[in-house]
This record gives structure tokens, C-alpha cells and sequence, in this order.
């Protein structure tokens, strides 16, 4: 799963110097292409999360084999955690474009120092599965403190917003999956394919990407 996170990381990369160069000439268009990359990032991850969780049983009998098929609740927790990583990603490159290295590493301290907390507090009680409580739970206080920082460089944006309509579609796809499932659908490759049909399909229903969505995502992939 980690390997999905080359996606927020090359899309950092390409958009790098314009938010470099944004931030010394228009704030109002670093906000603007600050708030549709947060929304793009979140467009992804969240379909990357709900696609684990759905298919958590699938991924580790797969990959692993079914005898540790028991592990897979583990996945489906700690999957949910990089929804708001592909967001976090976006929201370090923004502020190191900003010069603000120094609120990213502080950032990144917080995040470290809860989770270690977290694990002291949960893996005592509920062994592995508290382990992924606090991964995700130190990636939210992560996302929290990112957001917190860029929101004092001048860059303020909704980060409620862009989750709902993503949610929505990938409520959509995470129940198409299991009622499929239920009857034919036990190849994995089909049910990334029915993943990804369904959530797509709800997006555009929802018109969750409009015009000047697919206006700069193509100017991004010809930059990069």
C-alpha cells in the first residue's frame, strides 16, 4: 500500500516550482492551486483507502496466503490512513515551496512523538490493532498540524469540503463491492476494476470534477 504514495509524491513534484514561484507573485493563485491539489490528493486517497478496506481479505489472501486472512482487519484500518497522508504529502511540499521547513519538521515531531504515545497507551490493551488505531489516529493530528501551518502562511482553504462528495463515492463503491462480493466476485483484479468503475461512475454523477478541474490536471501531466 505504501507504494501508492509515489502518486501524491510525483504530483508534489510537479506542481513544486509553480507553488515556489506563486508564493512570491500571486497568493491568491497559491491558494487557488493549493485548494485544488488538496482536493485532488483527497480524490485519490480516499479511493485508495476505501478500496483497502473493502478488500482487505482479498489484498492478504492474495499477497500472503489465507492463513493470515486474520491480519486483514489490521489492513482495513490502517489503510484509512492514507487518504490523509496524499493530502499530507501535498500540504509538506506547500510549505517547503513556502520556506517553511521549520513548521514542517515541527509538524512532523508532533506526529512521531503521539503516535509513540499512542502505542505506549494501546498496544498493551489491543496488541496489533491498537498499533493501526495509532497510526491513524497520529496521521489525523499530523493532517491537523499541517493544515494549521499552511492556514498561517496566508493559505487558507475549507478541508471539510473536499471530502464529502469523495466520501459519498466511495461509501458507493465500498457497498457495489460487498454486494458483489457476495456473489461472484473473488478475483482481486476484478475487484480493483469494480472498485475503481464504481467510484469513477459516482464522481461524475456527483460532478465532483468540473471544468477547471480537468483543465489544470492536464496541464499538470504536460508539465510533468
Amino acid at each position: 500500500a505504501l507504494a501508492l504514495l509515489a502518486i501524491p509524491m510525483m504530483y508534489g513534484n510537479a506542481v513544486y516550482p509553480v507553488i515556489s514561484r506563486l508564493y512570491l507573485s500571486s497568493k491568491g493563485d497559491l491558494r487557488f492551486l493549493y485548494e485544488r491539489s488538496f482536493k485532488y490528493m483527497l480524490l485519490i486517497g480516499i479511493a485508495v483507502s476505501a478500496g483497502i478496506y473493502a478488500t482487505s481479505d482479498r489484498i492478504i489472501s492474495t499477497f500472503y496466503g489465507k492463513e493470515y486472512l486474520a491480519s486483514s482487519v489490521v489492513l482495513s484500518i490502517i489503510g484509512w490512513h492514507l487518504c490523509l497522508r496524499f493530502a499530507n504529502i501535498m500540504s509538506g511540499f506547500t510549505l517547503s515551496a513556502m520556506d517553511r521547513q521549520r513548521s514542517r519538521v515541527l509538524s512532523q515531531g508532533v506526529a512521531v512523538a503521539s503516535k509513540i504515545a499512542l502505542n505506549f497507551v494501546l498496544i498493551p490493551f489491543y496488541g496489533v490493532i491498537g498499533a493501526a488505531f495509532a497510526t491513524l489516529i497520529a496521521e489525523v493530528i499530523f493532517f491537523i498540524s499541517y493544515n494549521f501551518f499552511v492556514s498561517r502562511c496566508g493559505i487558507k482553504i475549507n478541508v471539510i469540503k473536499p471530502f464529502i462528495k469523495p466520501a459519498i463515492a466511495a461509501l458507493i463503491m465500498i457497498v457495489t463491492l460487498r454486494i458483489v462480493a457476495l456473489y461472484f466476485l473473488e478475483n482481486f483484479l476484478i475487484a480493483v476494476i469494480v472498485g475503481i468503475f464504481s467510484y469513477a461512475v459516482s464522481l461524475f454523477a456527483l460532478r465532483a470534477i468540473d471544468g477547471e478541474d480537468k483543465r489544470i490536471i492536464d496541464e499538470v501531466v504536460r508539465n510533468a
